[in-house]
């Protein structure tokens, strides 16, 4: 009998546990006990301007929450520093999330230069999916080029896109065919 209550202290003593953040109980690998304590505790950092990141776990003035119309509250779950943290992360292990940023990036850019704003999405501007894009890249490739040393070489536009003097031809020189790998 002894050996069966140290048996089932030790087992007891293996199930996380946590405390309410609200009621400061003791509840099983959560953070609150009830759903009612999450939304009281949400609704009380709400009112105080204050909300909790997903990702670095803490809590901050929603100022540093980017907005975000799908979520309930208008925020997105992850602060503005976690996202681009996540973002720069990314960038360095995904060649084609990097090419993707670039584009998309470079476009906003030259519009903004010549007083213009962005009102096409990257890929309807570039004329084809990125699947296509990579792949008319890679066709385009020298020898040493790959994605995997994308950073040694860069994207550049045939055409320049400081010749254009309208908006349609900016968005024409955004085109993949006037795209390569240098």
């Amino acid at each position: 009998s002894q050996c069966i209550v140290s048996s089932i202290t030790y087992i007891i003593s293996l199930i996380p546990t946590n405390t309410c953040l609200q009621c400061n109980t003791i509840t099983s690998n959560s953070k609150f006990c009830s759903y009612d304590c999450r939304d009281l505790f949400k609704r009380v950092y709400n009112e105080l301007g204050e909300k909790h990141c997903t990702k670095c776990d803490k809590f901050l003035n929603t100022k540093k929450f980017s907005k975000d119309k799908s979520r309930k509250d208008g925020l997105n779950n992850k602060c503005k520093d976690c996202v681009l943290q996540q973002r720069k992360e990314r960038r360095q292990t995904d060649p084609i999330f990097k090419l993707k940023s670039y584009l998309s990036t470079r476009i906003s850019t030259s519009l903004k230069q010549k007083g213009w704003s962005k009102i096409s999405k990257t890929k309807e501007l570039i004329g084809c999916s990125y699947k296509e894009l990579e792949n008319y890249l890679e066709n385009l490739f020298t020898e040493g080029m790959s994605w995997e040393n994308y950073g040694e070489w860069h994207v550049d536009h045939k055409i320049p896109l400081a010749s254009a003097k309208t908006k349609e031809e900016v968005e024409k020189l955004f085109h993949h065919s006037n795209l390569q790998p240098l």
